[in-house]
This record gives C-alpha cells, sequence and structure tokens, in this order.
C-alpha cells in the first residue's frame, strides 16, 4: 500500500522511531530542526558565493534570515512532516546548480539529488528542474538535459520498483489530491477550493515583499529562481486538491527560492526605489496584514507578534537603503525575541507520544470516544477512521483502516464500496469519517453492515460505532470512565 508520499522521510523516521518508541514526535521535531537550520545556512552559502557585497549585505542577510522565520516555514517543524526536510534538499540542489556550473560532475550530482528530491516530496521535483531549465536556457542547455536524463532515469527507475512492492508506482495521495483524477466528492471538493484560496492568500501575502524586492533585478540568477518558483505555485493552484495543505505547505517550497532571489536584489531594490514609496509600501502591506489577521486568514501568529515581523521588514529595507548595518542587527534581535515573547509559531512539549496525542483527543471532538475505546479491548482490533494520526499512535499493535483513502488502497484504487469492505474485514469500531466528507457518510449510513454497530458517541465530527456483540464490554469501561461518559 503506496500511502506515504515522502517515502524517502521513512528513513530518519524509523531511525528516531527505533531510538526512543516513545518520545518519536520531539525528536523528529529536533530532526526537522536540524533539516531547517541546514536549509538556512546552504541558502547562506549561496547567497555568500553570489553577492558582491558592500553595506548591502548585512541587510540582504537580515532578509534572508527573515524569510527562514516566516510563521508557515516555522510551522513546518511542528507538522512533524517531511516539508522541512524537502526544503534542505531544494536548497542544497540551487546550491549546486548555481556554484558547479563550470564542473563536470554537476550534472550527475544535481540529477542524484533531484531524485532524493521526489523522494521525499515528488511535486518538488518540478520546482527543481524548472529553476535549472530557466538557468541554463540560454546557456548550455545540453547541460540541463543531463541533469533531466538522469533524474528521470532514477525516478523511472523507483516507479518500477514501487509498481513492483505496492502493486502502484504513484502513491494512493496522487490519485486523490490531483484535481483530473480525483474520487472525492462534490462537497468534499468544493471545501478543499476555499481551502485553497485561504492558502494561496497565506502564500501571497508572506511572499509578496520578497516578489516585489525581486522585481528589481534581472538577471538569469534571480528569473530562474522567482520563475521556477511561480511554475510550481501555478502547478498546485490550477491543479492539485488540497488536503492537509494547513499552512501553506503545498507552495511553501518556492517561498525560499523567492526569498533567496530578494537577498540577492535588495542592494538594486533599495537604491532604485523612493523612501517615500517604500514607507508607502509598508504602510500598505501591514494594513493587508492586519486585515487578513482579521479574517484569520493569517493563523499561527498573533497582532503583536505580526507588528514585530512588520518592524523588522522595515528595519531590514532601511538598513539596506542607508546603508546602515546596525539595522539589520537590531532586526535580527527583534525578530528573535519578538518569537521568543510574543509566543512562537509552535509549541515546544516534551512528553511522551501518547500525552501528546491524549492531549489532543480532549481539544477536538473528532476522536470522542477514543479513550473508552483503548480501555475496552485489548489489542490488536481493527478500526475504521478517517484521521487515522491518533489511533495510529494509540493502537500501535492494531489495525487501523483510512475511510479518506489517502491510506486505503481499496477504496481509492480498487473503489470498493463501504458495505462490501466492512462486511470483509468487520471491525470492531467504526468512527465515522470527518463530517466534511458528506457524501461518503450518507453512504455509511445507508450501509447494511452498519446496521451491525452501535452508536456510542453523539456530538462529535466523527461519531463512534461499536460492533454491537462488543457493547457491553464498551458501556461497562464508559461508566466507569466519567470524563469519556460526560460527554456521550
Amino acid at each position: 500500500m503506496y500511502g506515504i508520499t515522502a517515502q524517502l522521510f521513512l528513513l530518519p523516521a524509523v531511525a528516531v522511531y527505533l531510538l526512543s518508541a516513545t518520545h518519536y514526535i520531539i525528536l523528529i521535531k529536533l530532526f526537522l530542526v536540524v533539516c531547517l537550520w541546514g536549509a538556512f545556512w546552504v541558502s547562506l552559502q549561496i547567497f555568500n558565493r553570489s553577492a558582491k557585497g558592500g553595506f548591502s549585505s548585512g541587510s540582504s542577510g537580515a532578509l534572508l534570515l527573515f524569510g527562514f522565520s516566516l510563521p508557515p516555514v516555522l510551522v513546518t517543524v511542528n507538522s512533524g512532516m517531511e516539508t522541512a526536510a524537502a526544503l534542505f534538499l531544494i536548497t542544497l540542489s540551487l546550491l549546486i546548480l548555481f556554484t558547479g556550473s563550470n564542473r563536470a560532475g554537476q550534472p550527475l550530482r544535481l540529477g542524484l539529488i533531484a531524485v532524493l528530491i521526489y523522494l521525499i516530496r515528488p511535486d518538488a521535483i518540478l520546482l527543481v528542474l524548472c529553476v535549472a531549465l530557466i538557468w541554463f536556457w540560454r546557456n548550455n542547455f545540453a547541460r540541463f538535459l543531463k541533469i533531466s536524463l538522469i533524474a528521470g532515469s532514477g525516478v523511472v527507475a523507483f516507479l518500477f520498483l514501487f509498481s513492483k512492492y505496492y502493486g502502484t508506482a504513484l502513491p494512493l495521495s496522487f490519485y486523490l489530491k490531483s484535481a483530473p483524477l480525483t474520487g472525492y466528492y462534490t462537497h468534499f471538493l468544493s471545501i478543499a477550493r476555499r481551502v485553497k484560496l485561504f492558502h494561496f492568500t497565506q502564500f501571497i501575502y508572506y511572499s509578496a515583499p520578497f516578489l516585489l524586492i525581486s522585481l528589481f533585478r534581472r538577471d538569469r540568477r534571480v528569473l530562474a529562481l522567482v520563475g521556477g518558483s511561480l511554475v510550481f505555485v501555478l502547478y498546485h493552484l490550477l491543479s492539485t486538491v488540497e488536503v492537509m495543505g494547513m499552512m501553506a505547505r503545498f507552495y511553501l517550497p518556492a517561498l525560499m527560492p523567492i526569498v533567496l532571489a530578494a537577498s540577492l536584489t535588495l542592494p538594486e531594490f533599495c537604491r532604485k526605489a523612493k523612501t517615500q514609496i517604500l514607507t508607502a509600501l509598508l504602510l500598505l502591506y501591514s494594513i493587508a496584514g492586519y486585515v487578513l489577521l482579521a479574517r484569520s486568514v493569517l493563523k499561527e501568529i498573533s497582532p503583536w507578534l505580526l507588528l514585530v515581523y512588520l518592524i523588522s521588514l522595515g528595519l531590514i529595507v532601511a538598513g539596506a537603503r542607508f546603508k546602515r548595518k546596525i539595522f539589520s542587527y537590531f532586526s535580527i534581535i527583534l525578530l528573535v525575541c519578538g518569537i521568543l515573547v510574543f509566543r512562537l509559531p509552535f509549541k515546544v512539549i516534551v512528553h511522551t507520544d501518547e500525552k501528546i496525542v491524549l492531549s489532543q483527543v480532549d481539544r477536538f471532538t473528532v476522536w470522542r470516544g477514543i479513550k473508552t475505546l483503548r480501555r475496552s479491548f485489548r489489542e490488536p482490533i481493527h478500526i475504521y477512521h478517517s484521521e487515522i494520526g491518533v489511533p495510529g499512535v494509540l493502537f500501535l499493535n492494531s489495525r487501523v483502516t483510512d475511510l479518506s483513502g489517502l491510506m486505503n488502497r481499496r477504496m481509492t484504487l480498487g473503489h470498493l464500496p463501504f458495505d462490501s469492505l466492512c462486511s470483509e474485514d468487520q471491525p470492531e469500531a467504526i468512527f465515522l469519517p470527518h463530517k466534511n466528507y458528506r457524501e461518503l457518510n450518507r453512504q455509511i449510513l445507508r450501509s447494511a453492515c452498519l446496521a451491525k454497530y452501535t452508536r456510542v458517541v453523539s456530538k462529535s465530527s466523527s461519531p463512534l460505532y461499536i460492533r454491537n456483540d462488543l457493547l457491553p464490554v464498551y458501556r461497562e469501561k464508559q461508566k466507569v470512565l466519567f470524563r469519556d461518559y460526560k460527554y456521550p
């Protein structure tokens, strides 16, 4: 079952789990912190080898740090997903691209890095190849063809291996998250379109200053960085269904090349733009930020923290404009202190996986009843749910079937109806899919198999049903556990 898109991410994930099976969540986040810092360090190397120096270098470096400190970037660490690791490989590919053009081994190295990028985030290979295409378009296009051939051969080889091992060359998420192929129902897709607009607006707001600055320099490097990023963003905007796209995660790989391009362009921008225009633009950007904050478009950020970001950006631009490095130093100090004082865009919690997950159970109704379920039956049992992360942690020795299809080949590719699936598996517990899966819920509620189950939780986004023969055991535990009984 090819449900995990980031196949390469399984290596550090398994290593972390073997290191500490009870503290996987905090350790994988530490690994992602290292990846994010690595991405920043590599970007700094690209900048140092590309910039000419001068008074503006301090401001340009500060702008680069500012870009890596934005909320959607920092939140990648808290997600526990592969994004930060993908950013590291993407920046590494850019370093090889821009600093090794005259080296014979560049096509092989860049081609292999592109394969690794595909294995950790398949869509990001489009970004890297588009940047390389623009970079080599009028200068050594044959080298781009070599890179593409090496990358393509590696990807095809892995597609063949995946097809043999999993039974499908492409991950299940490709079939569900690609607009032309998706099997999601109409109501869910309408929600996904609204979410896409929401996330795209987030990305545009955070990337707008960098895009504007990048317009003031038209060399090949900046054109490649911005052009490749825009193609990548356009691909997602037009062709993907944004499931699990929180904090503009789908578009985020494109932000780093844009930030790098802006850092390289900042001297020209501040030299050509008038002070009055810069002040007016910063004022308009600030107003737009607070409007989006009031409309809950900008999440994971407080009004005070937004003010810190805006002042830091103003200090960076002022430092480049008036050639005063002290402004850049103040901006960095303000940014770091502001993030620490006015709430990080993520919470640092050093607990066991179980304790962290149980805290999520108390916050959201989608898993209501799972504590009683856990105390009622010995593992292994079989559970149906559309939100499988929490059940997967709390029932490590059990089987959890994904009703959303992202980790369920029988539903996604086999198009097996719920009634057939349920009759075949006869799971001990069924959580109805999240209420946003409206059509799927209707199908399940009409199914003959569900008649063999009894609903035990009412006020929930995913009501829990227990198989009738096991109902007495669950009810007995429900009476004992007052907390679960309080919210039946």
